[in-house]
């Protein structure tokens, strides 16, 4: 019987550490697991103090760095709205400059926790991506030499359109008019800086940005105004990470029904467009919000 006992107390000698180990690894996938998906959720966000929001550097009235470093625009108003509504500050906005074809690897790569930068919604970026309700309404339009207007999509076929790369301008000719030659450019800076010296007929982007750039570039016609559907601009952030999103729906929703987005807009976007453009083709009314 002692030789059974003393065997028993060796063998629970030798399972105890290897218990323990398994059960610390255990701890440590757990609480990795939990980490990973806290990861820029409300609770993260309120502990880091900040709320990162990837947008334009280069895109007035919508998005730009005025001459004393400070973000500017629409949707600057808006990221730091949310900072208000989420940390109880402002100033807790961190504005995180991106180009167009770095909007989703921001989210992705934990560079950003949101994406205001004009993010239209498509069935492709659903798969990568959880949108919130929209807050802009978004066309294609074409903006063309005074001395060559392109007023029609049909005409660009065997021509250069400039566009910028991983936008929907690119998608959408990609797609309906594959016999326009694309010229592609990773911002928008370098797209417009192309088109302004020479590549290119016509530059494709978003339709209200190029009112904006006209306004200060005369020589250049809008010839196409908008062409395909009218898409949604929305906040976007991290796939699976579903209570950032659904918070940022009612936020949206909130201050739609608040007149958040008239009054940005009366204090961004009318100086640019003039009273000739109606808001209602540019922002969402509280009826039209619907999830992508």
């Amino acid at each position: 019987m002692g030789t059974l006992r003393g065997s028993s107390n060796f063998a629970r000698s030798r399972m105890a550490p290897k218990l323990a180990r398994a059960l610390f690894s255990l701890l440590l996938i757990l609480l990795w697991v939990n980490l990973a998906a806290a990861d820029g959720d409300l609770a993260f966000l309120q502990r880091a103090g900040k709320v990162r929001v990837a947008v334009y550097g280069d895109t007035p009235p919508f998005s730009f760095v005025d001459q004393n470093g400070r973000h500017q625009g629409f949707v600057v108003n808006l990221g730091r709205q949310i900072a208000q509504d989420i940390l109880g500050s402002p100033d807790a906005a961190e504005f995180v400059v991106v180009s167009q074809a770095e909007r989703i690897a921001a989210l992705q790569s934990g560079r950003a926790d949101i994406v205001l930068a004009n993010l239209t919604v498509t069935p492709e970026r659903l798969r990568l991506v959880e949108f919130a309700y929209p807050y802009l309404k978004t066309t294609i339009g074409v903006v063309s030499r005074g001395a060559q207007i392109i007023t029609d999509a049909a005409a660009l076929e065997n021509q250069t359109l400039v566009v910028v790369e991983g936008g929907t301008a690119e998608s959408f000719f990609r797609g309906r008019y594959p016999k326009v030659r694309l010229l592609k450019f990773p911002d928008n800076a370098e797209a417009i800086n192309a088109f302004m010296n020479g590549s290119g007929v016509g530059l494709a982007h978003d339709s209200a940005l190029l009112s904006a750039w006209i306004k200060n570039n005369p020589g250049y016609v809008k010839g196409i105004d908008s062409v395909g559907d009218v898409g949604a601009v929305a906040p976007a952030v991290k796939l699976g990470n579903l209570e950032l999103s659904r918070w940022l729906s009612d936020e949206i929703a909130d201050l739609t029904k608040d007149n958040f987005f008239m009054r940005a807009y009366q204090e961004t976007l009318l100086p640019v467009y003039g009273p000739n453009v109606d808001p209602r083709t540019v922002i969402f009314s509280f009826d039209e919000l619907r999830m992508p």
